[in-house]
């Protein structure tokens, strides 16, 4: 069967294709003359109101004609898969952390993936250099977005140089078209100094914001190092002065875009502030929330999200009194607001103890410090000499829906080495109290 076409696994009951007179075996040859390739063109065609498809039953050819409203799912599963394995990435980026990995980890973290449409749907950063025009023009003519970019310089040359990839120039290009066509992308850029700073930053800043309100923002992040670049390139880390640089130039950019739109365009992660030793930010708008995952405002959600559960939980935290010793986990960047917090919980309770340790990351190196990158036995070593019996853990150290750490061990690692309760937290400031007063209760 031709690889374009696809087979009708089950109709849903009274949708728009089971009315149509479609069944259960029929094969889909295209829809309203084109082809059904992945879920990309499947989410297309159902947010459509008028389809004319084009299929085959028993080799022979037939044409179902539908309308349907456009919130209205079509109502086709298909046999084959629709999420087809991640294309991967044809770069050889200086900064790549895959390539700083230490062995033995899991294996799905030593593949690089770099596919639009995992962007698309799940927010992926992808750099654009693995696409061909017609695959650019298929993502206008679905109107894919957003997309999520890793741009690092607008400059060809500075891009080419910075990845190792003889497409890397066509990025100015590649934005610009998606830009025309009225496709929404979210751009960052990883801040190496010497490389993609100075002048380099400064057009990428300002040509990014030309292209606004199309590329609604650019988050700036710093190159992650870790011990295990014996045979890579030497690169030099963001220190606390390059930090403040950084952070300056990003503030007096937005100025000019406040007065200029109204908007904050480029925003600094919450790591530039903790090596500048400086105050996160706090944002009164949502305009950073694209960023998120990139560590933008995360720490002035985190507190807001507290602040508001301190008072929802004031009772039950007030009535906490054992002597459960709990520790709390997390990286060396966090640590003062993680203690800050903590501290304060422990103030409003009757008798509470958490102590809260900062690990360091010798897995990675110590250059590592956010609490993401934490491993299971750098948790365990450096807490088998303190008392606890209760251990929470957060949960972005672990494999998305899972309980596995960075270097292939897990929760019940933890637990089993140190004779104690572990709890997963998730990083947001009800969850914060929420582990703390279930540690309490665990004894």
């Amino acid at each position: 069967m031709n690889t374009a076409n696809k087979k009708i696994k089950s109709l849903y009951k009274n949708s728009p294709a089971k009315k149509s007179g479609l069944k259960h075996g029929d094969i889909v040859e295209s829809i309203n003359g084109e082809p059904v390739l992945d879920f990309i063109d499947d989410n297309y065609f159902n947010s459509l109101s008028n389809l004319e498809i084009s299929f085959l039953r028993k080799d022979k050819k037939h044409t179902a004609i539908i309308e349907k409203e456009p919130t209205e799912p079509l109502g086709i599963e298909y046999e084959e898969n629709m999420y087809p394995a991640d294309r991967q990435c044809v770069n050889n980026c200086l900064f790549c952390f895959v390539d700083q990995l230490p062995r033995g980890m899991r294996e799905s973290l030593y593949i690089k993936d770099d596919d639009w449409r995992y962007s698309v749907l799940f927010g992926n950063y992808v750099t654009l250099t693995n696409i061909s025009d017609k695959e650019l023009e298929r993502i206008v003519k679905r109107q894919a977005s957003p997309l999520y970019i890793s741009v690092h310089a607008i400059d060809g040359e500075a891009r080419k140089n910075l990845m190792l990839s003889k497409k890397a120039d066509r990025i100015k290009q590649q934005l610009t078209y998606l830009a025309e066509n009225n496709i929404i992308m979210h751009t960052q850029v990883v801040l190496c100094p010497g490389i993609n700073d100075g002048k380099v930053l400064d057009e990428t800043i300002e040509y990014l914001y030309g292209l606004y309100p199309y590329v609604r923002s650019l988050a700036v992040v710093p190159v992650g190092l870790s011990g295990h670049r014996d045979s890579l390139p030497k690169l030099e880390a963001v220190n606390e002065d390059k930090a403040k640089e950084i952070i300056k130039k990003i503030e007096a950019y937005n100025k000019i875009y406040q007065k200029d739109k109204g908007i904050n365009f480029v925003f600094a992660s919450d790591e530039f502030y903790s090596k500048a030793s400086l105050p996160y930010p706090i944002f009164k708008t949502g305009e950073h929330y694209p960023q998120l995952s990139n560590g933008v405002g995360m720490f002035s959600e985190l507190k807001s999200e507290f602040n508001d559960a301190l008072t929802v939980y004031e009772k039950e935290i007030a009535c906490i009194d054992t002597d459960i010793k709990i520790v709390s986990v997390t990286g060396v960047s966090a640590y003062t607001e993680i203690k800050s917090m903590i501290d304060l919980i422990i103030s409003k309770a009757e008798n509470l103890n958490v102590n809260v340790v900062k690990i360091l990351n010798n897995h990675f190196g110590d250059s590592i410090t956010v609490a993401g990158l934490l491993c299971g036995r750098d948790i365990v070593n450096q807490l088998k000499n303190i008392e606890c019996d209760v251990i929470i853990v957060p949960a972005s150290t672990l494999k998305d829906g899972g309980n596995v750490f960075l270097d292939n061990t897990d929760i019940e690692y933890v637990e089993q080495s140190l004779g104690a309760k572990a709890i997963v937290q998730e990083i947001d400031g009800y969850a914060m109290i929420e582990s703390i007063i279930e540690g309490a209760a665990k004894g």
